[in-house]
């Protein structure tokens, strides 16, 4: 693939579909694993039919997103000083970018999706349950990597329909591993936020949108004006029907 981009056979316009759909499937698997679903299978569990096929196409245009990025910046090695680079050269700064988009980044990514799909999951299971348990109590799991943000959130009591779980329900930064705790009427009182100074969640894990895995304050969707429709075209990569999902 990067000798493709260096002689020109890839390139911003003209993507690498195989990248596009070995990076989605990969992310996926992190759904998959986080709300116990199986799209090859159709099976959709306690999340729904309706909810994971949103989650699906958001990963998808994610992909779109990251494939467009990684070979922008890849493209953008071939010419220094408006001249072309030996490709030697170019080579060894290619895998680099490689490395850090298709490895360090991709096993980043697959986390979020794991633990952003469990936790829409739980979300929607508290939700269902509000009746029997109308309050939350946010849990955090306490050491010695415990964020500041989820720090200073750990034990706040709030209705389960509060609009304060829209912005602060798990997860709040990389890798956060909290929970909301469903509790009954009797067994906690509202927290007094006046209290509490608080620290505004990760904007790229914000809780806005529950029907996407990635928002879209993700920095893959930031391009450059130049590019915009053609990003919300997912840069002509197409999203295959579920029978047809690339393996």
């Amino acid at each position: 693939m990067i000798k493709d981009i260096y002689n020109g056979n890839i390139n911003v316009e003209n993507l690498p579909i195989e990248l596009y759909n070995s990076t989605a499937n990969k992310l996926l698997s992190g759904v998959e694993a986080g709300a116990k679903i199986d799209y090859i299978n159709f099976e959709f569990g306690e999340l729904g039919k309706e909810t994971a096929l949103l989650l699906r196409e958001n990963v998808y245009l994610f992909s779109g997103a990251k494939t467009f990025n990684y070979v922008l910046e890849t493209q953008n090695l071939i010419i220094r000083d408006d001249k072309i680079i030996p490709y030697k050269e170019f080579e060894q700064l290619a895998l680099e970018v490689d490395e850090k988009f298709n490895k360090r980044w991709l096993q980043v990514e697959y986390n979020d999706a794991q633990i952003s799909a469990k936790n829409k999951l739980d979300w929607q299971n508290l939700q269902n349950s509000q009746d029997a348990f109308p309050l939350l109590r946010y849990v955090a799991f306490m050491d010695k990597n415990t964020s500041e943000i989820c720090r200073r959130l750990n034990g706040i009591v709030k209705p389960t329909n509060s609009d304060f779980w829209v912005k602060y329900k798990p997860q709040n930064h990389y890798q956060c591993r909290c929970d909301l705790e469903p509790l009954q009427e009797n067994e906690a009182v509202e927290t007094n936020l006046k209290a509490k100074t608080l620290i505004e969640p990760t904007p790229y894990f914000s809780n806005l949108d529950n029907d996407t895995i990635f928002n879209k304050l993700h920095p893959y969707f930031d391009v450059d004006k130049k590019y915009k429709a053609y990003a919300k075209e997912n840069f002509n990569l197409p999203i295959p029907k579920l029978n047809e999902q690339s393996s």
